[in-house]
């Protein structure tokens, strides 16, 4: 069946470029309400009961939204979206997002998690359960470009804060990656 991606930010729509190029699945579906309202037209967007409904996977992208019409907090729970078709949960956004009770679903028949609802606790149950497949720390902010790109970000900030041009640019000093032929449209 289809991959759904809730939230297609940075890694969401990274992700469906990379599936879609590499023809992983057959059909790649796309939920992300504020992009959709803005018109944007690179996807058919769908409702998440409508792409919960459709998927055999679901990879959630989207930030933490405690408030407000584009609320996330508990976006994937017990009741919400409605039962599907039984699929692999992979969640990579913030833990909250799927709370911990969302994750006996009866149809999620296995996960993937790289957050957890109150990291650094980990909850033991979760991860005994024979649907767990990976369960990693979010460490997202650990790579090297992630440090750099932190950096980069302070180091502009600082700059303007004293009147001053950036003096260095970090980002230049990140290593060269040679990015196979095939894949260069997702570089």
């Amino acid at each position: 069946g289809p991959l759904g991606i809730v939230g297609v930010g940075q890694v969401g729509s990274r992700l469906a470029a990379l599936v879609r190029a590499l023809g992983l699945v057959d059909e790649v579906i796309c939920c992300d309400p504020p992009r959709a309202r803005l018109g944007d037209t690179d996807e058919r967007w769908l409702e998440l009961d409508e792409l919960w409904a459709r998927s055999s996977i679901v990879s959630m992208h989207v930030p933490l939204v405690r408030e407000g019409p584009d609320r996330t907090l508990a976006l994937l729970d017990t009741a919400r979206p409605r039962l599907g078709p039984p699929k692999l949960l992979v969640n990579t956004c913030r833990g909250p997002v799927v709370p911990d009770r969302a994750l006996a679903r009866p149809d999620i028949v296995a996960r993937v998690l790289d957050v957890h609802e109150r990291e650094p606790e980990l909850d033991a149950a979760t991860l005994l359960d024979p649907r767990t497949l990976l369960c990693s720390p979010h460490v997202a902010g650990y790579s090297l470009e992630a440090k750099l790109r932190a950096s980069a970000m302070m180091h502009v900030a600082l700059s303007r804060w004293l009147g001053r041009e950036p003096s260095v640019d970090l980002l230049a000093t990140l290593p060269r990656v040679i990015v196979p032929r095939e894949l260069e449209p997702l570089a």
